[in-house]
């Protein structure tokens, strides 16, 4: 038999069986917190010692643009041109993070709202270096608590749920996406949220964890629609109708904010930056996609592995319902993102599938638990230690060699370029320049008030129309791009260019004219 109970509504309650750890509890509950706290202290710091509170790419850029305007009380900003140059469209001059309308005299920010409000709020607060990281660094702690207290509500024991804990602090996937300004682990906290609160509402009864699961869902949906796919979960998970209810008005004014602004910016409370998006997703992705995650969840977040061959341990007779409800989130949103293009790219696209992450640790680390209750008496003591020891040592070692390979560690002062290329550009260019960019264009809309043209969205014909225009006019043209972008660039603006400046990886260049014939 399972080691925890039930509840007469269906959800579990805490653990209090053969693997409770009665020998700790002699302590005074505030020693005990003690480790607790010095351990999630240390993995604050660090996490904060190597974040990148940059504005970088079309990610990072576009959400810091977007949070920057929010401060400002701007939802959209002016499209910055130049006088001489006016193409029928404003995609040439649009940065990477924006979308452009024909016609438009504003550029509107392509993501959601979510992280740039909580971007916004922190940046207020504490500026934008330390408020991007302060977010970075709760939403990883915070994820890392609520899945250690759903995993115990789950009927987990407290070194099972360590374990999970543990495992998802150091997941290399979680690392990852707590180096960079991004929206992934802002989401996993806000769904860790949700489950731990609906759980608890199903043993507590209290019309607050309702309200909690409601409120931490929308929230949730702001920061990526996607998340909406949680619902079946949560009305699975909650007790009743009358849960239910009270988590449908929690949730209302999240949901009327997020409709309020895709109606104000979008022209529909159903209609949001990405644009096609849908077009992304097929059958054609759907192997690829599932390769990608053979090749990296056991690196990830091997634990995942045991919530796929563990079914046949967990108690679905007793515990169907909430079983059910977690199993649609353990696995449905993995098997939506496997027909999305960019998920079989790399193994950090698998960032989608970080909401789901304490789903599948809950079913599997349960389903361990439950195998181990079959093992006879007089060894079942020792084998859950084995057990324990050796899931933890096979989570840590796997996900922290990957991390290391790949060296993740680095990765927010590997941003650095986008940093001190617009900040040079802010202090040496003349003040009227024109910069020619794309991957940077995003940065220098964030650092600067120069205007960018996008040499990659441009037709040849605006191409040298521009350079005709500059020609006349004599305005200051300099380009700012990475070296796998210069051949190309060049190609599309041919001329005499001469390098000025370097920053890593990327260059500063000059036009000094047409090619001499």
């Amino acid at each position: 038999m399972p080691a925890s109970s039930q509840s007469p509504t269906g959800s579990i309650s805490s653990p209090a069986g053969p693997f409770s750890p009665s020998r700790l509890t002699a302590f005074p509950k505030w020693i005990r917190s003690v480790p607790i706290l010095v351990g999630l202290f240390v993995y604050g710091v660090f996490l904060a010692r190597h974040y990148g509170a940059i504005a970088a790419g079309a990610d990072s850029g576009g959400y810091m643009n977007s949070a920057k305007l929010l401060a400002e009380g701007r939802l959209t900003t002016p499209v910055r041109s130049v006088p001489e140059f006016q193409p029928q469209t404003r995609w040439p001059y649009t940065p990477l993070g924006f979308v452009a309308s024909d016609g438009a005299a504003e550029f509107k920010p392509t993501y959601p709202l979510g992280l740039p409000l909580h971007y916004a709020v922190a940046g207020k607060l504490l500026g934008w270096k330390w408020g991007t990281t302060m977010v970075a660094v709760l939403a990883a702690i915070g994820s890392v608590l609520l899945t250690y207290a759903s995993l115990r509500e789950f009927g987990v024991s407290a070194a099972l749920s360590f374990v999970g804990a543990a495992a998802l602090a150091l997941s290399p996937l979680v690392l990852y996406m707590s180096f960079i300004p991004m929206s992934d682990t802002v989401a996993l906290v806000w769904i860790s949220a949700a489950i731990y609160a609906a759980l608890r509402a199903g043993r507590d009864g209290a019309w607050i964890w309702p309200a909690v699961a409601g409120f931490s869902l929308s929230v949730a949906v702001l920061v990526r629609p996607t998340n909406l796919l949680v619902l079946p979960t949560l009305v699975l998970l909650l007790p009743g109708v009358r849960a239910w209810w009270v988590a449908a008005l929690a949730a209302l004014p999240g949901g009327a904010l997020n409709a309020w602004y895709n109606h104000a910016l979008y022209g529909s409370a159903f209609k949001n930056g990405y644009g096609g998006v849908g077009e992304e997703f097929g059958w054609a992705q759907f192997a690829p996609g599932l390769q990608n995650y053979l090749a990296s969840f056991h690196w990830v977040l091997p634990i995942a592995w045991l919530a796929l061959i563990g079914p046949v341990f967990l108690p679905w007779r007793q515990r169907g319902r909430v079983l059910v409800g977690l199993s649609l989130w353990a696995f449905g949103l993995p098997l939506f993102y496997a027909f999305y293009h960019f998920t079989q790219l790399t193994w950090w696209f698998l960032r989608f599938l970080l909401p789901a992450f304490p789903a599948l640790l809950m079913l599997g680390l349960l389903a361990e638990q439950e195998a181990l209750t079959r093992i006879r008496p007089a060894w079942r003591k020792q084998v859950y230690a084995l057990s324990v020891a050796v899931t933890l040592a096979v989570s840590l070692g796997l996900g922290l060699s990957w991390a290391k390979a790949r060296r993740i560690i680095y990765l927010g002062s590997d941003q650095a370029t986008y940093l001190n290329a617009s900040l040079w550009a802010k202090d040496h260019l003349p003040k009227d320049a024109l910069v020619v960019s794309s991957q940077l264009s995003s940065a220098l809309y964030f650092y600067t008030d120069f205007p960018v043209f996008r040499w990659d969205y441009s037709k040849s014909e605006e191409c040298a129309a521009l350079l005709n225009a500059i020609g006349r006019t004599r305005r200051p043209l300099y380009a700012l791009i990475y070296e796998f972008e210069r051949e190309d660039a060049f190609r599309n603006l041919p001329g005499r260019w001469t390098k000025v400046a370097s920053f890593r990886a990327a260059d500063s260049w000059r036009y000094d004219g047409p090619m001499a014939r």
